[in-house]
């Protein structure tokens, strides 16, 4: 038969045939895998408890070292247990955990896998270290012993008649003698005994060894400390010597809260150290020296030396106090002081170091009357190494900081040439008591360009702030918010807002510092201001209380403040002027046709667009009268910030995520996207302003003052 009638053969009778299940073994019975043991926990008595297992014929615990995770023993647990005593395992010093196995009886339930780590258990077994041997005392004080297991030793000095502790002394690990001489108070019979030092892990301090012999003492003869200590302007502790001394020990003290410092080491017969690796910020500090011999006859501290105030900052030039030539004369029965700084010093100094462009001029010369001369060349050195430079001169009456480069604009503005002219910086008192009705005597800020024939060129206008700090002795910090600064304009009294900055002092006091752009007289006024019809609760209540005091906004002729009214255009330019201090400019011709040379507004909406806070909209119209929308007050807020030095931006990602916080961004036109999202990012939208802000919608009263006070607060020029 051929192979192909074979494979038909077959597949036919495939077809005809039934289909036979196939025969097989009987299937076994299956087990269940047992639960793992859960609640697993290291008591602190050194024993494991958990949470019985279901058909749990017993129980393997495994107890690892957690600091390697390695598995250290086992134990197991009979049927039943839910709790196992590890004594005999945790004997030794260590951290540890355990993890656990539920047995099974191998027919109907297997072993389950292990169990999660328990917690942690950490044993510390301690050692109470022997008592040293008993010491020996020599006559002339000197200690010994034997050498035992020890961290160090403490030695007890005892009087022997009264048997009085008279005096402690901690020793190093292994010392085995020690002189004691230094410790004795007076002529009299001692003894001492010797305690071994544990180190508060593993091993415990010991008791007290046994009584050395008695020994007849007078007290070491001491070294005496220093005389005439001195810090120098450049931070070198200066001191007398003293003879006989092994070194010096320098201790250098915070001024105020006398906190130490640190200590540095001079060695043998040195006379002078550089303390600057102690005296590392700005502060006012004090030292002490003590002097070091040998056999612990060291001195006792010297007196504390004289205060030195230091003004540490990078790129910081302080003048010395031997570059300066001080003259005070009188002139009207008056007492003038006159400061000139040393051209060539410091010229030759700053030359010499091209990272200082900053320089300060600190006057410690007392008076109400001062004047401090700077040659112009020092103030171009400064600019050539940064046009960021800033001139600083520190008084008792007050401190000024002006930006160098605010000083050769002013002159330059005259056509007048800096290395020609010496500036000099007028700080004068106005009064020779504090008037009642401010918190501060007025004090006068004067700046000139005077020549080599001494003529002088008053300079009063400048295009950035000035910063002047004046002490505030008569206020204390709960009036923070009712203080003010202020400029006086006429010889009645009459004043108009400054931005001020109150300050703390670590002794309770108050200093002002006020922002201005340019010379004037300022004082400092404190005035309480509420309204019927603004709650404490109100969200923009202490906006409105602060600027109210401040004179920044003002209530109604019914004491009121009204804070849901909406706020005009021109209204809102005029609390910008306030708010930011600037001289309204009463002479400028209109910008804008609709903005009449009669209207209260004119010269408050033409120093605003002079100072370019404000454009327009267009054509020439600024519509002073129009109601201003939230988001027209938002660009003039961010065009304030800018104006005040505030230079933050934010990219396109953070500016979008901004703009989501607001319920609806209708009507927002793209000129105010940036300014709406950067208000929103310094919190001068917030909360109500944020969830109510409709950018077409107009602004009210409440809004006005809140966001004003957030950016000024923003700029740091307020409270």
């Amino acid at each position: 038969m051929t192979k192909k009638k074979i494979s038909a053969l077959l597949a036919a009778l495939l077809l005809t045939t039934s289909a036979v299940p196939m025969i097989g073994a009987e299937s076994a019975y299956a087990a269940t895998q047992l639960a793992a043991p859960t609640e697993v926990l290291l008591q602190p008595d050194r024993t494991v408890t958990w949470k019985a297992v279901d058909q749990a014929s017993s129980y393997k615990i495994n107890v690892y070292d957690a600091s390697n995770d390695k598995l250290i023993g086992e134990r197991t647990a009979s049927y039943g247990s839910t709790k196992y005593a590890l004594n005999d395992f945790l004997l030794q010093n260590g951290t540890y955990y355990v993890r656990m196995i539920a047995i099974g009886n191998s027919y109907t339930h297997t072993n389950s896998e292990q169990s999660a780590k328990s917690n942690t258990l950490t044993i510390s077994i301690k050692m109470t270290l022997p008592a040293p041997e008993t010491p020996v005392l020599s006559p002339e004080g000197l200690v010994t012993w034997k050498a035992g297991t020890n961290n160090g030793y403490v030695l007890n000095l005892y009087h022997a008649p009264s048997q009085t502790l008279v005096a402690s002394k901690t020793l190093d690990k292994d010392v085995t003698s020690t002189d004691i001489t230094s410790l004795i108070p007076a002529l009299g019979s001692y003894y001492v005994k010797l305690i071994a030092r544990g180190d508060s892990s593993k091993m415990e301090d010991s008791l007290e060894s046994s009584a050395s012999n008695a020994r007849e003492l007078a007290p070491a003869k001491r070294l005496s400390a220093p005389g005439s200590m001195s810090l120098t302007e450049k931070r070198l502790a200066k001191w007398d010597a003293v003879e006989g001394n092994n070194g010096y020990r320098i201790t250098v003290y915070q001024a105020g809260t006398h906190a130490i410092v640190g200590f540095l080491q001079a060695p043998k017969d040195a006379t002078q150290l550089d303390l600057s690796n102690l005296i590392r910020t700005s502060g006012e500090y004090y030292i002490r020296i003590q002097t070091l011999g040998a056999n612990n006859s060291s001195s006792e501290d010297s007196a504390q030396s004289a205060s030195v105030e230091y003004v540490l900052e990078d790129n910081l030039y302080v003048v010395p106090q031997d570059s300066m030539t001080v003259t005070t004369v009188t002139t009207d029965y008056a007492l003038h002081t006159d400061v000139q700084v040393n051209e060539a010093s410091v010229l030759g100094e700053l030359s010499a170091n091209s990272t200082l462009y900053n320089m300060l001029v600190p006057v410690k010369a007392e008076g109400a009357d001062l004047s401090v001369q700077v040659h112009g060349k020092i103030v171009e050195q400064l600019l050539r190494h940064a046009k960021s430079s800033e001139l600083r001169v520190r008084t008792p009456i007050g401190s000024l900081s002006i930006p160098a480069q605010q000083i050769a604009l002013m002159a330059q503005a005259r056509s007048l040439t800096l290395a020609d002219h010496s500036i000099e910086f007028v700080l004068k008192q106005t009064a020779a008591a504090r008037p009642s009705d401010f918190e501060t005597t007025p004090l006068q800020l004067g700046i000139k360009l005077i020549d080599k024939n001494k003529q002088a060129i008053e300079l009063t206008d400048s295009g950035a702030y000035f910063s002047l700090s004046v002490p505030v002795p008569a206020a204390s910090a709960t009036d923070l918010y009712a203080l003010s600064g202020v400029r006086l304009t006429d010889q009645n009294g009459a004043t108009t807002p400054v931005p001020t900055l109150f300050r703390k002092n670590a002794d309770g006091s108050l200093t002002a510092t006020y922002r201005y752009q340019g010379t004037a007289t300022f004082a400092v006024k404190k005035r309480s201001v509420s309204f019927p019809d603004v709650q404490d609760s109100h969200y923009a209540y202490g906006s409105i209380q602060s600027l109210a005091a401040k004179s920044v906004i003002q209530g109604f002729e019914d004491g009121t403040f009204r804070p849901q009214d909406t706020v005009t255009r021109a209204q809102f330019a005029a609390m910008l002027v306030k708010a930011l201090g600037i001289k309204e400019n009463t002479s400028a011709v209109s910008s804008f046709t609709d903005v009449g040379a009669d209207k209260w507004y004119n010269s408050v909406v033409n120093t605003t667009y002079q100072a370019k806070l404000i454009s327009g909209r267009g054509a020439g119209i600024f519509a002073p009268e129009d109601l201003i929308t939230a988001q027209e007050m938002a660009t003039m807020v961010n065009t304030a910030l800018r104006y005040a030095g505030f230079t933050k931006t934010l990219d396109s990602t953070t500016q979008v995520e901004r703009l989501m916080q607001l319920p609806s961004t209708a009507g927002l036109f793209t000129y105010a996207e940036a300014p709406v999202a950067l208000c929103i990012e310094e919190k001068i939208l917030i909360g109500p302003t944020i969830s109510n802000f409709q950018a077409t919608k107009p602004a009210d009263r409440a809004m006005a003052a809140d966001m004003l006070y957030r950016m000024l607060k923003t700029v740091n020029f307020i409270n």
